[in-house]
């Protein structure tokens, strides 16, 4: 079985912990998670965006992670029963598959967290993105004729650095 590196989840995880939207109060009950995923599902503006989904959570006793997968199952252990966080595992659920944390999950997650936390928070994480170099746009894409000034600049620094021994 061959995995990808999530090579940006400590990145995420470190420029997450550090915005205020993450140190709010978390929910004390279930009852109030499943009203909030509940209301993420009812949301026009998330219907509209990712389709309809049916979110089911679970009370993650003995777990020490969060988890989501592509069916909406969530798992939120008590420290993970805060609103970003569980817009965290909403992102995972309903960003493409196979995508970790990269660059789509990331502007998945922006979105969620705009539109549901409101523009503070928005750009709060946002600027903790930047600040702990997270990607959240597509990665630029190189004309060809950059691309061969690139490849012959190569080949002259090699010729001028000589035979290697």
């Amino acid at each position: 079985m061959s995995t990808t590196r999530d090579t940006q989840r400590a990145k995420l995880y470190r420029a997450e912990r550090s915005t205020a939207a993450f140190q709010r109060r978390p929910f004390t009950t279930m009852v109030e998670v499943w009203a909030y995923l509940e209301r993420i599902e009812r949301d026009r503006w998330f219907r509209r965006h990712f389709g309809r989904w049916r979110f089911r959570a679970h009370d993650g006793r003995g777990r020490r992670r969060g988890a989501a997968n592509t069916t909406g199952w969530l798992t939120l252990p008590r420290f993970a029963r805060h609103p970003q966080y569980i817009l965290h595992e909403v992102a995972h659920c309903v960003a493409p598959a196979g995508c970790q944390h990269d660059y789509r999950y990331a502007a998945v997650y922006l979105k969620l967290v705009r539109h549901f936390l409101g523009a503070e928070a928005h750009a709060e994480l946002r600027a903790a993105f930047k600040a702990n170099r997270v990607r959240y746009s597509p990665p630029r894409q190189l004309s060809a004729e950059t691309l061969a000034r690139l490849r012959e600049r190569c080949v002259s620094m090699r010729a001028a650095a000589g035979p290697r021994e």
